[in-house]
């Protein structure tokens, strides 16, 4: 039998590797870290969240491969393979907000300035944690063997600032082993 587990495990796997990545930094490791099954609502800060966009079908093997499209298969089962691409949201508390001052309205340019280098640096370990990890295997849950070569890195984009916080998002995009599904 497949293992059931294996996307919740990539999942975690990521998620824990970002959040050790984060430990390094100034502001630390977030206090919220967990997995979703969609994109947060994002109600409050300091929050890490891994996240399955799509999981999408692929013909062939590798990402060489053509990614099927309209949900058509065209007699190419035997081949068949899926892409998930998993989303790293990271929302932080840091961002300065408008202030009710009629001198000075808006944020000091260096809590700005603050703000986005710590910004940078989160954006910078999580990177090196990760792709590290998957350089060296270890991103990996033990239940697959794989190495870097079966991963995709998206862009990473900023997110906010809104209501004091921002972040970044982060597409990562796997490849999956369907040769145990249906046995």
């Amino acid at each position: 039998m497949a293992n059931l587990l294996h996307l919740a495990e990539i999942s975690q796997s990521v998620l824990d590797v970002a959040y050790d990545g984060l430990a390094s930094t100034s502001t630390g490791q977030p206090n919220e870290a967990y997995i979703s099954h969609n994109a947060p609502a994002v109600d409050c800060c300091d929050i890490l969240v891994v996240y399955a966009e799509f999981i999408r079908p692929s013909i062939g093997m590798g990402f060489n491969a053509q990614y099927v499209t309209g949900g058509r298969v065209l007699n190419q089962c035997n081949n068949l393979g899926r892409v998930l691409d998993l989303v790293i949201e990271l929302w932080r508390p840091c961002f300065p907000t408008v202030v009710d001052n009629a001198y000075h309205p808006f944020p000091a340019t260096e809590d700005t300035d603050a703000a986005a280098r710590a910004l940078l640096e989160d954006a910078w370990a999580l990177q090196c944690s990760l792709i590290g990890a998957a350089c060296d295997g270890s991103i990996w849950p033990d239940s697959v063997s794989r190495d870097c070569l079966d991963m995709a890195w998206g862009d990473m984009q900023p997110l906010g600032p809104q209501g004091g916080c921002a972040g970044w998002r982060w597409l990562l995009t796997f490849e999956l082993d369907m040769s145990t599904c249906g046995s």
